[in-house]
């Protein structure tokens, strides 16, 4: 679909699993070339910890996740757990794996989102840089926000601002990631103990910028990379966009 236009979906307040479910569809709805590509922002109610789909489960404390009334969910992608707020923006964006803006490896389409999501940081005035390369490491700790990843999004400190992962077929890609207005408590449902989010940077955003600020700004930039506009429609069936 040369030449048309992106979907950007408004945002959508759902529990994880359907959250899970909705990125699987758009994943599904760009590889069967419903639409050439999507962007969209999304709320998890009630909270949860998504896991990426190589994580071990018994990472969590089953417990204390009963008790407080957190969902588990598995996630499609990789990477590890992430805690899901009510206050938190997360982001899915798909699009063809031989997109020319967007396409390319697992680690060169990261990194080329991964830019689109610095400008708009660092057009809001939050100063960022890139983690780069880091290879992978079997001892990494359960908790995605403990250190930053390969291309992903830092400050000057060195602190996480965005947690992200990426999942794929043949034909196409879907990163999905979040970015935090407050401190995870995700230490508490996991039962290696300690966990290093309350050292990440997760609570620097807010005093800056409304989450609703962001999101407007984060479709800016993806629409400037892309070199047009997005189409507004909202999700109703797996390959089913309406404008």
């Amino acid at each position: 679909m040369p030449g048309s236009p992106f979907i950007l979906v408004p945002t959508v307040t759902a529990p994880g699993s359907t959250q899970m479910d909705i990125d699987s569809q758009l994943l599904e709805a760009v590889t069967e070339r419903y639409v050439p590509g999507v962007l969209r922002f999304y709320r998890c109610d009630p909270r949860c910890i998504t896991y990426g789909r190589f994580q071990d489960v018994g990472d969590f404390d089953a417990a204390a996740l009963y008790r407080d009334g957190v969902d588990l969910v598995p996630r499609q992608s990789g990477g590890t757990a992430v805690y899901h707020g009510p206050h938190d923006l997360t982001y899915a964006f798909s699009c063809p794996v031989a997109h020319p803006v967007f396409g390319g490896s697992v680690e060169e389409s990261s990194a080329r989102i991964h830019d689109v999501l610095r400008s708009a940081l660092d057009w809001l005035g939050i100063a960022t840089s890139s983690a780069g390369h880091i290879p992978t490491s079997r001892s990494r700790s359960a908790d995605c926000f403990a250190a930053p990843g390969a291309q992903e999004v830092v400050d000057s400190a060195g602190r996480k601002l965005i947690g992200s992962a990426q999942t794929r077929n043949a034909t196409t890609l879907l990163q999905h990631g979040i970015i935090p207005f407050e401190p995870s408590p995700i230490a508490q449902y996991l039962r290696n103990g300690s966990s290093a989010s309350e050292r990440s940077a997760v609570s620097l955003l807010a005093p800056f910028v409304t989450r609703e600020e962001l999101e407007a700004q984060i479709a800016n930039s993806f629409a400037q990379a892309l070199g047009q506009p997005f189409t507004v429609s909202s999700v109703l069936f797996a390959d089913t966009l309406v404008p």
